[in-house]
This record gives structure tokens, C-alpha cells and sequence, in this order.
């Protein structure tokens, strides 16, 4: 079924055919379709352009077939199963997406944009507020290996392990708390670190 915006275009075309053989302009043909499509119109200069090929014989107000794949990654279908997997997994990437249909990342991108509303949040530069290495466990590692001379790498690693294990899991847990408090505050601030 064509949409709507189609149906104009042809019905355009076809008066764009017609006036011509009754002696109009392309600029007061171009009028006429202003006055009754208002904004669906086709510009002056396609109205001239079709005037044109009319004149040299085309027949059809038809677009002639393009060379190359169609376009059918936006297929009702396809809207259906990335909204359907967005709702089930909030977390999922539009690389995962693409991956999971066999769709470019540009289509899914599409997909969500165009056809689901959904509108990209620019991600937030780097702050060491925000990450909870940075606000909570790198200072307390370092105070704790501080002084102490390794002999090899692997001593490192176990002592990182051994300071890691210490920790009560409650302390992660506020961390975590924490954590999601300065992400809300920063989304509530549209990206303003000053806040924190």
C-alpha cells in the first residue's frame, strides 16, 4: 500500500503531466500545487524538472528503479523485534541489537530514533567523581600498599587481591548505593559535575 505522501507525489507528477498539453508553466503549475498541497508540495524546481522529461516523451510518473539492495532493515517487523528486546533488556547496545538482526548499527540507530522516539544521550566526559575506583578504592589501595617493596609483579597482583578480599562486601554495597546517587545526580543536572 503506498503512503500518503506517495499517493501526493504521483498525483503531483500527473498534473505536472496534464497542465503542459493545456498550455501552463511549470512556475504556475508549481502554484497551483502550493495552493492545494500547501507543505506536501514538490518544490518549483521538481515541477520543472518533470515538466521537462514530459515534454521529451516519458510516459510514467513513476520513479524509474534504482540499481542496488532495497532498503528493508526498517521493516515493521524489524521496529517490532528491537523495541521487543529493548523493553526486555534496558542495558542492550545498539551493537548488540545489531548483531542479535543481522542489522547495521546504522539501521538499528535508526530504528530507535526515527521509529521508536527513543533520542540519544550523549555520554559523559571522564570524572573521577563518577567512577567508584577513583572516589573510593584507589585512595584506600594506595594508603595500604604504600611503603611496601615488591619483588615481582605477581606480589603485586596478590596483595591487590588480598586488600580486595578484606573488603566487606556491605562496604561495596554502599559504594554501589553511592554510586548510583552521583550517576542520578549528574542526569539530573544534564551533565554538571560541579555539584558532586
Amino acid at each position: 500500500m503506498a503512503s500518503k505522501s506517495n499517493e501526493f507525489l504521483l498525483e503531483q507528477r500527473a498534473y505536472i503531466k496534464i497542465r503542459p498539453l493545456l498550455g501552463e508553466t511549470p512556475r504556475n503549475i508549481h502554484q497551483d500545487l502550493v495552493q492545494v498541497y500547501g507543505g506536501e508540495s514538490c518544490s518549483e524546481s521538481t515541477a520543472m524538472k518533470w515538466s521537462l522529461r514530459f515534454r521529451e516523451g516519458r510516459v510514467s510518473v513513476e520513479d524509474d528503479p534504482r540499481m542496488g539492495q532495497p532498503i528493508i532493515a526498517t521493516t515493521a517487523n524489524n521496529i517490532a523485534l528491537v523495541a521487543e528486546m529493548c523493553d526486555s533488556d534496558t542495558h542492550i547496545t545498539i551493537e548488540q541489537l545489531a548483531t542479535s538482526l543481522t542489522l547495521s548499527t546504522g539501521s538499528v540507530h535508526a530504528i530507535l530514533t526515527k521509529h521508536l522516539g527513543l533520542e540519544e544521550l550523549e555520554h559523559p566526559p571522564y570524572s573521577p567523581d563518577l567512577a567508584p575506583c577513583d572516589f573510593w578504592l584507589f585512595d584506600g589501595l594506595k594508603m595500604h600498599l604504600a611503603g611496601t617493596v615488591f619483588g615481582e609483579q605477581m606480589q603485586i597482583g596478590r596483595a591487590i587481591q588480598r586488600y580486595l578480599g578484606d573488603i566487606p562486601q556491605e562496604e561495596y554495597e554502599k559504594t554501589f548505593l553511592k554510586w548510583m546517587e552521583r550517576l542520578k545526580l549528574v542526569v539530573e543536572h544534564k551533565g554538571d559535575f560541579e555539584h558532586l
